[in-house]
Parts: C-alpha cells; structure tokens; sequence
C-alpha cells in the first residue's frame, strides 16, 4: 500500500492568495474626482460695454459731446433771463431819451403759438426822484438777438407803465401806448386833414 504526499492547507493558501491579489488590484485603480455643479437664481453679470471704434468722418458734431449745433442759448422758456432793449428818442414817457436803457426780464409764459410773454422792469434816478418801468409783452425768439437782448420795437401787444415818486409823495402811475401806435395815430390824422383842405370834385375854387 503506497501512500502519497499531500501539503495540508493549500487550497485555502491558494484561496488567500487570490483573494489578496483581487484586493492590491481594487486599490490601485485610481477613482476620478467628482465635479460638483452648483447652480444660482441671480441674474449673470452685465457685459462690459461695447467699445466703438472712433474714426474722424470730418464732422464737427460728436453725439453727447458738443450738443446740438443748431440750439442756442437763445431764451426760450419760463423763467429764462431776458433784457428789453430801449435806444435814444424812444418815444416812452419816464425812459431817457439821450441814451441807450435796458431793462432786466424774463420769459413769464411760453404760448402755443411759440411767442414769449416776457416782462421786464427797472428803477431809474431821475433827479430827485425815483421812476419805476414796468413792461410786459409778447416777443418771437426770432427776435431775440443771442445775447438774450430784444429792441422794444419787436415787442408786441406791449403794455407799459411808469411810476415816479418824489419827495415821498403819492405816485403817479399812468400807461402809454407804443411810439408806433403813437405815429399812426399821428399820421392818420395828418391824412385826414388833408384830405379834408383838398376841394372835392364838381366843386370851384
């Protein structure tokens, strides 16, 4: 009877050396790392402006820089300064007529039709006595020159007063009509004269 050599315990050494491989194996691979997405509500951010190229296309006028070439300082709205101009030999009770005279104003009312309700006043030394102008009228920005001076002869519908004070006595206010109207009036009554002197027709000297 013959008997064989047989090494106990290898199967499970086999086993464990399995085992152990499939183990080193698991550990060697490398995991890759997991990118964590996070998600907002708030709106993203602005872009930067868009940068225009400028190139010079032989204009003067630059939008936002320069303005608008063809607008004016001219007065034009409510509470603009205005100043009404009166030359010598105006005509106007209570203002100098050896001189030049202006009075400070200013734009009152802007009317639908584009014309300005100005007013304007100033206080002069008349000898011993103070004389107060007052004046209100329409004018056309037309007529405004661009230092924001008007003549008074472009001043329509023009309403006009004068008051004089002296010694503290009471005033005396009194309102005259435009030297225009005054030389129309003048003229046609000239006219009516004379065609009042001339004999009319049918007639003998």
């Amino acid at each position: 009877m013959s008997s064989h050599y047989r090494p106990q315990g290898a199967p499970g050494k086999v086993f464990l050396g399995i085992l152990m491989a499939l183990l080193l194996g698991g550990c060697m691979i490398q995991k890759a790392p997991v990118s964590h997405v996070s998600f907002s509500d708030s709106a993203p951010h602005p872009l930067p402006p868009l940068q225009r190229e400028k190139f010079f296309d032989g204009s003067l006028y630059e939008p936002g820089t320069l303005g608008d070439l063809a607008s004016d300082n001219v007065a034009s709205r409510i509470g603009d300064p205005i100043v009404v101009r009166f030359g010598p030999k105006n005509g106007y009770p209570g203002v100098p007529q050896s001189r030049t005279t202006r009075l400070a104003g200013e734009v009152i009312r802007v009317e639908p039709s584009g014309r300005l309700l100005v007013s304007a006043q100033r206080t002069i030394r008349d000898g011993s006595s103070l004389r107060r102008i007052v004046l209100v009228g329409r004018v056309s920005r037309t007529s405004i020159e661009s230092s924001n001076e008007v003549p008074v002869s472009e001043i329509s519908m023009l309403r006009f007063r004068s008051d004089s004070e002296s010694g503290g006595g009471p005033k005396k206010n009194f309102s005259a009509p435009p030297p225009l109207a005054k030389a129309a009036a003048g003229a046609a009554k000239k006219i009516a004269k004379s065609a009042l002197a001339q004999p009319g027709k049918g007639t003998t000297p």
